[in-house]
């Protein structure tokens, strides 16, 4: 299914509740999910595979539902889909992936040769990828090496037969890398939402929970303490209050879901041998040329050393990742707390003012001139433009991802009875305290980026804290 070539969602950015029911697939994501299935039929429908940090990586997320160390509580219809993919000694639920790690964060991931991704995926043969990134990458706030990162990722493994299960990064109980998770987070699930790909909020489910259902350090989510590790498939009302074991209740209950879209798609959901019966050696080597090289080489990525900013509408050819990525992850995550729209006359937004759009920039209307206070346009640029209602007076941040690594000038503009004028103009990502009334959101396209590819715009609410 391809995406939208320009989409607008409106996403509700609110936490969700602990025990509030399992969100239904939309039916964009079912079929989508099944379209997946059909390029690559002979995988194995009862095996995923993790990809993410030291929390994916953790002995307290799944692995508890290979033993007999489970208490499903009120959830008993869910025990089919814990022995479907349970079988074997060595099984999706307890296997140390080769994708996951501490203080992974997506360039690990993307990295070797052949990548780590595709060294995993081969190995288990695996339907279904937990897609569990943002946590360690917010460290670096670089948040357009992120979005083409994700999108490289995402983009690889459905053409390969796999289908992704995006994942909402933890929260943190420090309220300013909170607040870079959140952002992180937002692209993520715009991310979900234009690819129509399954998504988990596992912020908005672990911030219901009491201290945010983390452990001592404020980063690592916590397990019902009577019982270490072995209680963290325990869903009790009280084990429920425990970060661990309400993330393997979400999880479980998301790979339930898709369980019954294949099979009533007519998939096969055969069984398979386990994965100690497989030999790494029968991987091909047709993705040898195709490892981490290959998307710095590309021009698309690159993390060789520190990026700069060339300006507005300028590529600069090659993101690069100037942390380390280590700052957050460095836990073991074995702790256990006992405390428990693209018109010249733009579409109107109204009501909530978050949103996300995925934008062909080749189809963006021509510009023959901008708002006053705007500066000069450049010859040839495209703009994509979209009015916002605002109803209350709101902080917001507004962005505009590139995919193709161009920085554009994101422009905020007042709309009233004088006419039009720019009060903020910002290279890739504005904040603005916005007044009640009708704005438009501007992002201008140089020519040469516009020839071709995508952009991801993004507004999402900016609270100074939380």
């Amino acid at each position: 299914m391809k995406p939208a070539t320009l989409a607008c969602v409106v996403a509700l950015l609110v936490a969700g509740i602990a025990r509030a029911e399992p969100e239904a697939l939309s039916a964009e994501v079912t079929a989508h999910v099944r379209e997946i299935h059909a390029r690559s039929p002979e995988r194995r429908d009862d095996a995923f595979s993790k990809m993410g940090g030291s929390s994916a990586a953790s002995r307290a997320f799944l692995h508890c539902f290979a033993t007999s160390y489970v208490d499903l509580g009120e959830h008993q219809d869910l025990a089919e889909t814990v022995a479907y993919f349970a079988a074997g000694r060595r099984n999706s639920f307890n296997r140390e992936s080769e994708a996951a790690g501490v203080s992974w964060n997506l360039r690990y991931v993307l990295g070797g040769r052949p990548a780590n991704f595709r060294n995993e995926l081969a190995r288990t043969q695996a339907r279904w990828a937990l897609i569990l990134f943002g946590g360690n990458d917010a460290q670096n706030e670089n948040e357009r090496v992120y979005v083409k990162r994700l999108v490289y990722l995402v983009e690889e493994i459905t053409e390969m037969g796999v289908v992704p299960i995006l994942g909402a990064a933890l929260p943190r109980r420090n309220a300013y890398k909170d607040r870079w998770i959140r952002r992180f987070n937002a692209i993520t699930e715009a991310v979900a939402t234009h690819w129509s790909l399954p998504y988990i909020d596992y912020h908005g489910a672990l911030s219901a929970l009491p201290r945010k259902g983390l452990a001592r350090d404020g980063v690592h989510p916590n397990v019902l303490g009577q019982g270490g590790l072995k209680a963290a498939c325990r869903f009790t009302d009280r084990g429920l209050r425990y970060g661990n074991n309400l993330r393997n209740l979400l999880t479980l209950e998301m790979l339930d879901a898709l369980r019954d879209a294949v099979e009533e798609g007519g998939g096969s959901g055969r069984d398979s041998d386990s994965y100690s019966d497989r030999d790494s050696d029968s991987y091909s080597d047709s993705y040898s040329d195709r490892d981490s090289d290959s998307y710095r080489d590309s021009g698309s990525f690159g993390d060789a050393g520190a990026g700069t900013d060339a300006g507005a509408g300028t590529g600069t050819g090659a993101d690069t990742d100037a942390g380390t990525g280590t700052d957050t992850d460095a836990g073991t995550d074995t702790g256990t707390d006992t405390d428990a729209g693209t018109a010249t006359v733009p579409a109107t937004v109204p009501g909530p003012v978050a949103f996300s759009a995925l934008v062909a920039k080749f189809s963006l209307p021509l510009a023959e001139a901008l708002p006053r206070n705007c500066g000069s346009l450049k010859a040839g640029s495209r703009v994509y433009r979209r009015r916002v209602e605002i109803g209350e007076r709101v902080r917001l941040r507004v962005s505009a991802f590139d995919l193709d690594g161009y920085r554009h000038r994101v422009l905020w503009v007042r709309v009233d009875e004088s006419g039009e004028r720019c009060v903020r103009r910002r290279t890739q990502t504005l904040e603005v305290d916005a007044r009640p009334g009708m704005w438009d959101l501007m992002v201008e396209v140089p020519e040469r980026a516009a020839r071709e590819g995508r952009m991801l715009i993004l507004m999402t609410g900016n609270p100074r804290s939380r």
